[in-house]
């Protein structure tokens, strides 16, 4: 939401030295109500989908164009998957968060940056505390995953490289 906000007035501080893009949508796909839909309904719940997906892979162009503009070593996360005890709602929210992920990794490639995984790294139920919110041990988790990340890279990678 702050990237449509900002405008194309976006601007990073000068002393950054790195840009990790990550967009959370477990939320954003829970609140859509595309997880309630009707069976008869799968075509138009398909196509929503979609769109709302073609609308995050823009807000993604424009991250990754603001970040490789500042020339900053550039990370992207894939979004974790949620962790819902209903078996059902867990495999309709992983389905709808897959079209959201794939984009992110299409573009992490094409732009040829590293991609931080979480759907590898957060895999326990301590990771959560809520369906869709992380613990403090998962993120503790991430922050681990994105530090070693950081590490790793330096200015110089043209390639996509995967962390988890």
């Amino acid at each position: 939401a702050e990237v449509e906000r900002a405008g194309p007035a976006l601007v990073l501080p000068e002393d950054a030295t790195h840009a990790m893009i990550f967009i959370e949508g477990n939320h954003a796909i829970e609140q859509s109500g595309l997880l309630e839909g009707r069976p008869d309904a799968y075509g138009q719940t398909l196509e929503q989908l979609s769109l709302a997906a073609d609308e995050f892979e823009r807000t993604l162009e424009r991250l990754i164009h603001v970040a490789k503009a500042a020339r900053l070593v550039i990370m992207m996360c894939t979004m974790f998957q949620p962790n819902y005890k209903d078996p059902v709602r867990q495999r309709k929210a992983c389905a709808a968060l897959a079209v959201f992920n794939d984009r992110v990794t299409k573009r992490a490639a094409e732009a040829r940056v590293a991609l931080v995984d979480l759907r590898l790294t957060c895999n326990e139920p301590d990771d959560y505390d809520k369906p869709t919110l992380l613990s403090k041990s998962g993120v503790q988790k991430v922050a681990n995953v994105i530090r070693f990340a950081m590490f790793e890279l330096d200015t110089g990678a043209r390639r996509s490289e995967v962390f988890f």
